[in-house]
């Protein structure tokens, strides 16, 4: 798997996934947020 990042027609991160999405500081320097499906699971009935 790949992702490529663009920001204004410039590539800014070419990766693997995980890599691009875990990367938080590239993410909100870049205005986005790491996709829900990516987030850890919480179960509200367990604690």
């Amino acid at each position: 798997d790949r992702v490529i990042l663009m920001d204004e027609g410039r590539i800014i991160a070419d990766d693997d996934p995980h890599q691009i999405m875990g990367n938080q500081e590239l993410m909100e320097r870049h205005g986005l947020e790491k996709p829900h499906s990516l987030m850890p699971h919480i179960d509200p009935h367990h604690g």
